[in-house]
């Protein structure tokens, strides 16, 4: 009976309960994403230091889905390591389920991202990110943002017994590094401005120090009698107000700044509208002169703000405990917290440009092919335009050697904000072409 009932079972069906039983169970056979990962940082030794998500921690769900774009629910297994502050460096491998759709196309959108959080503000992090990587094999991926990503890949894939693909070469960004322009120069026959003062309160730049660590004077400290050459620009009287104090809940109001600062009529101005006109009052009593051309003032308070202020680290951080300053885009968060983001310098620029009555504009654009917002200002000069981007002429990690890095983005053309990947509405603003201002 048992004999005659084996005959009647078709044999496509005794192959296949053969191939099974010799295969066992396919999710026996994935290597855990943990010891995956593991093996991806021990090829990496110039990491820094590198926290961890793992899938059963509360804000892995949500990093997957806000960031790569990936539906938590595909994801059966994973680990993410990631760096906090202005650091690109990541690696993720995400074990998916039967399922779900491909990862990869997401990874990589997410790599030409977080690219563009950097371009501009870390020029070294923004060129790690785009030399980025994905690996697959069946339903695990990986995300290699790291400082050799084709040497991370190898031992992706040797977790899986392959071998990596030949390495296709990415093309590099059209915009370089910030780093690696330079600014640009005067024709022959274009006479230069006249050179700043060397006032006691503003010397030349010698041997300037990044003098970024402190995100707030201590209360105790008294300004400074004289200036070290570009180490530390000169310290306002007034304390700036600890760490730990919430901020002032009202808005920032230029307008009325402006108004106040004309009239000198004061008890008009809110609490924190009070104290960035206060600071201002501080900074360019202590830079500007009567004596000064506008180029010379123009130029005075762009070197203060990227001396004083610092991108703040916080806001290109993915860490689940980042905390942003709530001021980042407006002056207070420049002069008190010494912190800001595209829109804080280029307000705070704007700001101080109205109160020493110099016409200039900000402008509302983008970076990186349209990917970041961007802002920058605009500044006219004996009736001509020029361009200036504070916030990229103060970029993180680098080291003032010299100072055609600080003045990369002061007072150039359209052109140059074109061929260093600014996009922006051209038909609402002014072309700026002159050069007769421009850094030498």
């Amino acid at each position: 009976m048992k004999r005659a009932a084996l005959h009647k079972i078709p044999l496509f069906l005794l192959i296949f309960l053969f191939l099974t039983a010799c295969q066992g169970d396919p999710q026996e056979a994935l290597p855990p994403a943990a010891d995956v990962a593991q093996a991806i940082l021990d090829s990496q030794p110039g990491l820094p230091a590198l926290e961890s998500l793992i899938l059963e921690d509360d804000a892995f769900s949500s990093y997957v889905e806000q960031y790569y774009q990936i539906p938590a629910g595909d994801v059966e297994d994973g680990i993410i390591y990631y760096a906090g502050g202005m650091e690109a460096s990541e690696i993720a491998v995400l074990t998916l389920t039967e399922d779900a759709d491909p990862p990869e196309a997401a990874l990589q959108a997410y790599i030409t991202s977080r690219a563009g959080d950097f371009m501009g503000y870390v020029p070294a992090q923004a060129a790690m990110a785009e030399r980025g990587l994905t690996a697959s094999s069946g339903r695990v991926a990986a995300l290699l943002i790291c400082p050799d990503p084709e040497e991370a890949q190898t031992a992706f894939l040797a977790c899986f017994g392959e071998t990596p693909p030949p390495v296709t070469t990415v093309p590099p960004a059209e915009t370089p590094p910030p780093e690696t322009q330079q600014p640009e120069t005067l024709p022959p026959e274009t006479e230069p401005p006249a050179e700043t003062p060397a006032a006691e309160t503003f010397p030349p730049v010698e041997t300037p120090e990044p003098a970024k660590v402190e995100t707030t004077p201590p209360e105790t400290e008294a300004p400074p009698e004289t200036v070290p050459p570009q180490t530390e620009p000169p310290v306002p009287e007034t304390a700036p107000p600890a760490e730990t104090e919430p901020p002032i809940p009202d808005s920032f109001d230029p307008k009325a700044i402006v108004e106040v600062w004309h009239s000198g009529e004061p008890g008009r101005l809110s609490e924190k509208n009070q104290l960035i006109l206060n600071r201002c009052s501080e900074v360019i009593a202590a830079n500007i002169t009567d004596q000064m051309s506008e180029y010379e003032k123009e130029l005075a308070i762009h070197d203060w703000i990227t001396g004083w202020a610092e991108y703040d680290p916080e806001a290109s951080s993915h860490a689940p405990d980042a905390r942003p300053d709530p001021d980042n885009n407006n002056p207070y968060g420049i002069l008190y917290q010494k912190v800001g983001i595209c829109q804080g310098y280029s307000s705070t620029f704007q700001l101080f440009m109205d109160l020493l009555g110099i016409e200039c504009i900000t402008v509302e654009g983008t970076a990186y092919n349209g990917t970041e917002e961007h802002a920058w200002n605009m500044v006219r000069l004996d009736g001509e335009w020029y361009c200036v981007d504070v916030t990229w002429d103060d970029p993180a990690g680098l080291f003032w050697k010299d100072e055609k890095l600080q003045h990369n983005y002061f007072n150039v053309t359209s052109q140059k904000l074109r061929d260093t990947n600014h996009q922006w509405d051209e038909a609402s603003v002014p072309e700026a072409t002159a050069t007769t201002y421009g850094w030498k």
